[in-house]
């Protein structure tokens, strides 16, 4: 009796808890959610910003075009002769051109160098949080599939995961799980399937 006990043991002693893999599905999730969460803080507050920033564009091309009415009157109620005040009102209308759009620029050029150090930031951050992570990669996902460097060491992650955790085989009886939508990955490479996973992942979540 003993022996059969202990050849039972043997078979089936390192089969995997069902309780311990639920547990563990339901903190991914949780964890999942929570970044959903930080994430959407994140966009609401950078639409915020966004819409203050284009607010006080708008009044200070307002306030302009308006300094630029009131120059034009002045040089149209001179007492010099109509071509003179023709030639004056488009020289003005050109130098302001000139110094808008040299403005522009300069908050373009500012605009990118703000993003690209703040890239650095996010980017040095993730390495340090993931050291296993190669830069390489990150980099080639964030080009690839235009997301933020912590998004794309989440994929990284995820993939790792996966390609380390075992297919187990599970039981589909009083489970009560969803059917989890299948996918043809066959003959893809990493960056179509992750494509898909990011698109099937708005089109849920409606962003």
């Amino acid at each position: 009796m003993n022996i059969l006990a202990e050849e039972n043991d043997l078979v089936f002693g390192d089969t995997d808890n069902p309780e311990e893999d639920k547990t563990s599905e339901n903190n991914e999730y949780e964890e999942t959610e929570e970044e959903d969460e930080e994430e959407e803080e994140e966009k609401s507050s950078s639409e915020i910003a966004q819409k203050i920033k284009y607010r006080e564009k708008f009044k200070s091309e307002k306030m302009r075009a308006e300094n630029l009415e009131k120059e034009l009157d002045k040089i149209r109620n001179k007492d010099i002769p109509e071509e003179d005040k023709e030639a004056q009102a488009k020289k003005y209308i050109r130098d302001v051109a000139k110094e808008a759009y040299r403005e522009i620029l300069d908050q373009e050029k500012m605009e990118k160098e703000t993003t690209t150090e703040k890239f650095q930031e996010e980017l040095d951050q993730v390495l340090d949080d993931n050291p296993d992570l190669s830069e390489k990669k990150i980099l080639d996902i964030c080009k690839e599939l235009e997301v933020k460097p912590a998004i794309a060491a989440k994929i990284l992650n995820r993939s790792e995961t996966k390609k380390a955790k075992p297919n187990l085989p599970t039981s589909q009886r009083g489970t009560g799980k969803a059917e989890t939508k299948k996918y043809d990955d066959k003959g893809k490479d990493f960056f179509q399937i992750a494509r898909e996973a990011i698109k099937d992942y708005k089109q849920k979540t409606g962003t």
